[in-house]
């Protein structure tokens, strides 16, 4: 999403406060007052990027937030770079509301279902391991590998086959 060329008004309403702040303070290199207008659209250009998608409802306290960290700190004339560093985050949504419950809790009897199925899975579960079926299987023989070997490529020639040994001749081969 591309941004606007302007802010929201009501940012750049908080923007000019923060500067009219800055200048009634005459600190050590600002700009003269009659060029206020210009340092407006300067600053403005600057917070754009930053501001363009605050929303009134949750960012309103950020810019006034970091203009006044900003006072605070200000020894000479500030740069628009400088509140930008100080714009604290959005403010995280409480999440409490958020998340339904589908269902009710658990009864004791439901509960006492689902714990005697575990039970059952794990039993089952302690079968396979002790059966071994998760175990590896042994490693192949040479005469396993070397037969494996035989249905791909040709042994006379040791070139691979064009086509897969049929059923038949594997029984014979072997």
């Amino acid at each position: 999403m591309k941004p606007p060329r302007t802010m929201p008004d009501w940012v750049y309403n908080q923007m000019i406060d923060g500067l009219q702040k800055l200048l009634v303070l005459r600190l050590q290199g600002a700009p003269p007052a009659d060029t206020i207008s210009a340092l407006a659209v300067v600053w403005e250009e600057a917070l754009t990027p930053h501001t363009w998608a605050f929303v009134q409802e949750t960012d309103t306290a950020r810019l006034p937030t970091a203009f006044k960290l900003l006072i605070q700190q200000a020894e000479r004339w500030v740069q628009p770079a400088q509140l930008i560093k100080l714009i604290p985050p959005r403010p995280e949504p409480s999440v409490a509301g958020l998340l339904e419950h589908k269902h009710a809790p658990p009864t004791p009897e439901q509960r006492a279902i689902a714990e005697r199925h575990m039970a059952e899975i794990k039993q089952h579960l302690a079968k396979v391991l002790n059966k071994g079926s998760l175990k590896p299987s042994p490693p192949k023989t040479q005469d396993e590998l070397l037969y494996e070997w035989s249905l791909v490529y040709d042994p006379k020639t040791g070139k691979k086959r064009n086509q897969p040994i049929s059923n038949t001749r594997k029984k014979n081969h072997e």
